[in-house]
This record gives C-alpha cells, structure tokens and sequence, in this order.
C-alpha cells in the first residue's frame, strides 16, 4: 500500500506525542471562541501554538501565531548546534581563534545559562558541546558509548576556560581549540519565550506555545479556566503521572526517556553530566514550572544533573520555581509549592 505524505506526518505526529513530557488536554469550547491550532517542524521537534480570541478574527490570529513560528526560527537559525552557519556553529568552529559576531539573543541566552550555571554548581553547563558531540543519540545504526579516553579528554575542556562574551561588543569567544557551545538545555525554552512575546505583542493573551511537551501556557481556555497539562510517566508509555493547572507559566520536562539507547544492558540517555561526560544517574524525569520557558528549560536540566536531593534544595530556594523530581528508584518527590497547581482531587500517581 502506497503511504502518502500525510500519513507519514501523522505517524511522526504520534511519535513525538508519545514521548514527550508534557500533554495538552483539548476540551470542547463555546460557540465562537474555537481555539486555533498550527503547528510546524522546527527545534529538532514538533511545535504546536494553539490560540484563540474572542475581538480577533481567525485570519488575524493565525498571522499573530504565523509572527510567532517566525520569531522561533530565528532562533534556532542563531542557536542550533548542527545548523550550519548558525551564530553557535561559527562560534564552535572559531574556538581558539577568533571572536565572532553575537545577535543579543545569543548573548542573553549565555547570560542565563551561567547565572544557572552557578546556581547549580555547574550541573548545567553550555560547555558541554565539547562532550555532547561525541555522543550519538540520533543514530538509527547500534549505537555505542564513545571511547573513555576521548570522553575524559573532552571533560578537561569544559572547565578549562570560561565563554567569553559581551553585550557591550556584541562578540562571544571561546578561548581554547576544542571548547564547544551546545544550547540545547536552553534554546528551546528561549524559543518558546520568544514566540509568547510575538504572541502578546499581537494582542494575543490566551494561548499555548508547545515544543515538544515543553510549553508556556498564557490566559485561560475560552470556559475561563486554566489550562489542563499533563505530565506523562517516564516509565509507563501513555500514562500520566499527574495534571497541572496552569496559567501564565512555563513547563518543561527533561527525561531520560526522550532520546536514549540500551548497550550491553544500560541505559544512555542524552542529559550529560558536564563532571563526568556521561548521563546524568539520578533521576528519570524533572518537570519544572517557572515563569518564563528559559528559565524552566535550563533548570530541568540542572536538576536533573543535580540529582533528587541537591536538585530539590535548588528549586525550594528559588522564587517563582516549582518543580516534580522522579527519582532513579522512582520516588516522587514534590517542591514545596508544586501542590499549587495541581488539581484540588487530584495528587501524583506512583
């Protein structure tokens, strides 16, 4: 039988929704306030932005979530590690040599990633290109771990020297031959804050700007209620370990589930412990609520790396974070105020 376009489209739809970490409930709404739904392939993911308005027509909504796709391409083009001529790959290929040219994104994006840096005692470190690279977790052939020697060599170089950059010059520079940026801890949160901006600006207040089940969600459903999340089970395929109300705020998720590979009976999932260059042991899964998508993005990495007990003094410290910690054992464990948001009836499944 002959596959079409479509269905292909759909099967990778299927794909993704099963394995990421988050979920949007749809419900039935009003006459009048359909929400609208596009979505497109971008971040390595599916993006979905779903809106809806009650004094806009549906010709100016789409062309407000149409500013918002646009926004978030932009950021991938300046940020994405493998996109040839991003301003990160110049950056990775100038290593040792040169400064280079930096959009203020890009130098907003490091600043956050070293205050979160620091805050976590480097369990969140955008050096770790210099290891990430090595690792393959895309590949359809066997995969494999990468050779000791080359992994404790890139570990050097995470620490070697610090990111030089500058919002007064405009540049970043890595000082030694081998130093790596990856910003795929960040980049995505960074995205989806760019797109909810776009989204706002179009006088756009209720909507959800999802990139693979990491989200911020803005206003209410059009019945006036908060939007209904789903946090799925890193262990259970389908299931749910809990549902978040949530209003104005972002959700991210960071799982050893997402891209992973089993050699000689273990387990190698892609959260990279910048200490060691292998993946982080702790946990299976860190959902994280937070007021701007950066924010939760980076910290969920963090955390995760952090592991359940160091991870969960970081968040209870923090304002406006919450965050849901599934141990290695599998134990859940809850940031003081992540109660808040969830249901009245309901708690977090085992």
């Amino acid at each position: 039988m002959k596959r079409t376009g479509w269905f292909w489209f759909l099967l990778l739809f299927a794909a993704i929704a099963a394995i990421v970490g988050v979920s949007f409930f749809y419900e039935s709404t009003p006459s009048g306030t359909d929400i609208i739904k596009v979505d497109n392939f971008l971040l390595g993911t599916l993006v979905e932005i779903k809106a809806w308005d009650q004094t806009l027509d549906e010709e100016a909504v789409r062309a407000s979530i149409q500013s918002a796709f646009d926004a978030m391409r932009r950021v991938e083009s300046e940020m994405s590690v493998n996109m040839k001529g991003s301003i990160v790959h110049q950056i990775n290929d100038s290593a040792g040599i040169s400064k280079v040219g930096a959009t203020s994104s890009v130098i907003a994006v490091l600043d956050i990633a070293e205050r979160v840096s620091e805050l976590s005692g480097g369990a969140f470190d955008v050096r770790i290109g210099a290891v990430s690279h090595l690792w393959d977790f895309t590949s359809q052939k066997a995969a494999r771990p990468p050779d000791p020697k080359a992994i404790a060599k890139a570990v050097r170089l995470i620490t070697l020297a610090s990111v030089e950059f500058s919002a007064t010059t405009g540049t970043v520079y890595l000082p030694v031959k081998g130093m790596r940026l990856d910003l795929g801890g960040i980049a995505k949160g960074y995205a989806i804050d760019v797109a909810s901006k776009a989204l706002r600006k179009a006088g756009l207040g209720n909507f959800i700007v999802d990139a693979g089940g990491d989200m911020f969600v803005a206003g209410t459903r059009p019945n006036g209620r908060k939007w209904r999340i789903g946090v799925r089970h890193p262990r259970r395929l389908g299931d749910l370990m809990c549902t978040l109300l949530l209003s104005d705020r972002a959700v991210v998720t960071s799982g050893d589930y997402e891209r992973f590979f089993v050699y000689e009976g273990r387990r190698y999932h892609h959260i990279l412990d910048p200490a060691t260059g292998y993946p982080a042991t702790g946990c299976q899964s860190v959902t994280v609520i937070a007021k701007e998508a950066t924010t939760a993005d980076a910290l969920a990495t963090a955390i995760f790396v952090m592991g359940p007990e160091r991870g969960l003094k970081l968040a209870d410290r923090l304002q406006d974070v919450e965050c849901l910690i599934v141990g290695a054992d599998g134990a859940r464990i809850l940031s003081r105020g992540f109660g808040q948001y969830l249901p009245a009836v309901m708690a977090v499944s085992p």
